[in-house]
């Protein structure tokens, strides 16, 4: 039997057995009220013992420390509350952990940089009541502070800009939801604040640019492609456009482009893809059938710290300047090079007829003797200027 790509999509992905850390120093896995962590120098158990933590239902490694994060839910009495927690591996070092009451799901946001962690709580009230809330940890300040903020409907879904300090969140009844923006800084201060929101928005899903600045509210797949292209920076949206039943979308490493498809995985029809600028202006449109996937190439990592990229982004004014006098230059130099070649080729004309004036000088003592007169001096020729008329044809038409 011949093997191939199931139609309909790929099913459910099913849990990793092994996690890694973010420097491939170690892997752990889940086990009953324990999570097991090994070293991948010898493969073998960290300390030849588990990390015991009664009842865990989830962890995360941070992407960038030997951190983990894992989430307790209350014991089967309601005795003990849930708690999240924030584990230092190897240490086992116990760096943080908050505790939750009435909790009905707890899911985690790790920030792309391992600046932040956000952990979204849903607590179940009663039986038609529930409300939602973000633990919001700063990671990288002293003593890892939390803060709590409240949301007044239902998450759908939330993503960190990357490079950044913001995060969105999309709220609400679908399908018309609010988008809400927020700020972990404030004037440089530490304090969550909201920067703006952006209400009965047709968005199920947020894509931000791998270089911050710039998101895509998407609204995929039962939403029909409809998309937003939005400055965060200015709070204002570029462009509104569609990518009729596109299903799936990605930016490029350099935040420059977006790509919009229709993969044959969720839906037969109208398989191809569209590429955009960040602004949202379209680049190229392919249509191709049974189109199943698009992924951009790797970049490899920057060599810059992220203290020169910021410093390079704060003195950008002053690098476009130079380089916009460098472009002017090179633009001059492209257009006026075919003047300059033309004022060479009539220099070097200008100096070879100079140079053919010369030998015609110098020789002529040697035709006076030849013609026996200077017949460079006009004044010995007389001049005898004579008109001749010839008739060509003589044609005669009646009128």
């Amino acid at each position: 039997k011949k093997g191939g790509l199931k139609k309909g999509g790929p099913k459910k992905k099913p849990m990793e057995p092994f996690k890694w850390s973010h420097d491939g120093k170690y892997f752990a896995k889940m086990s009953e009220d324990v999570i097991q962590v090994y070293s991948s120098e010898d493969m073998k158990l960290l300390d030849k013992k588990a990390l015991k933590l009664p009842g865990v239902l989830h962890f995360q490694w941070s992407p960038t420390n030997n951190y983990i994060a894992a989430y307790i839910p209350s014991d089967a009495t309601g005795q003990v509350p849930a708690r999240i927690v924030l584990i230092d591996m190897p240490s086992r070092k116990e760096l943080r952990q908050k505790n939750l009451f009435s909790v009905g799901e707890v899911i985690m946001y790790w920030h792309p940089d391992g600046t932040y962690l956000a952990v979204k709580v849903d607590r179940q009230k009663s039986k038609k009541t529930t409300t939602y809330s973000f633990e919001l940890l700063r990671i990288k300040e002293k003593d890892i502070p939390i803060e709590v903020l409240e949301v007044p409907d239902q998450v759908i879904t939330f993503a960190w800009e990357p490079k950044g300090h913001r995060f969105t969140l999309v709220h609400g009844e679908p399908p018309r939801v609010d988008v809400s923006f927020y700020t972990m800084l404030k004037e440089g201060k530490a304090q969550v604040t909201l920067l703006k929101t952006l209400e009965k928005k047709p968005v199920n899903e947020v894509f931000w640019s791998p270089q911050g600045h710039h998101v895509v509210l998407a609204g995929l797949k039962n939403l029909n492609g409809l998309m937003t292209f939005y400055d965060v920076d200015n709070l204002e949206s570029m462009a509104d456009d569609e990518h009729f039943m596109a299903t799936d979308l990605v930016w490029d490493p350099t935040g420059r482009y977006v790509a919009t498809y229709v993969s044959a995985f969720r839906q037969p029809m109208e398989n191809g893809y569209q590429i955009w600028n960040f602004a949202g202006k379209v680049q190229q449109r392919t249509t191709k059938d049974k189109f199943w996937q698009f992924i951009w190439r790797p970049r490899p990592p920057t060599l810059l710290s992220n203290k020169e990229e910021r410093e390079i982004r704060k003195n950008l004014p002053e690098y476009s300047n130079r380089y916009q006098e460098e472009d002017r230059k090179a633009k001059h130099e492209a257009e006026t090079a075919h003047l300059r070649e033309k004022q060479a080729k009539r220099e070097d004309f200008e100096q070879g007829e100079a140079r053919r004036r010369a030998l015609y000088a110098n020789a002529k003592a040697l035709r006076k003797q030849i013609r026996g007169c200077d017949t460079d001096d006009e004044s010995l020729f007389e001049e005898d200027q004579t008109t001749f008329e010839e008739v060509l044809e003589i044609r005669e038409e009646a009128v």
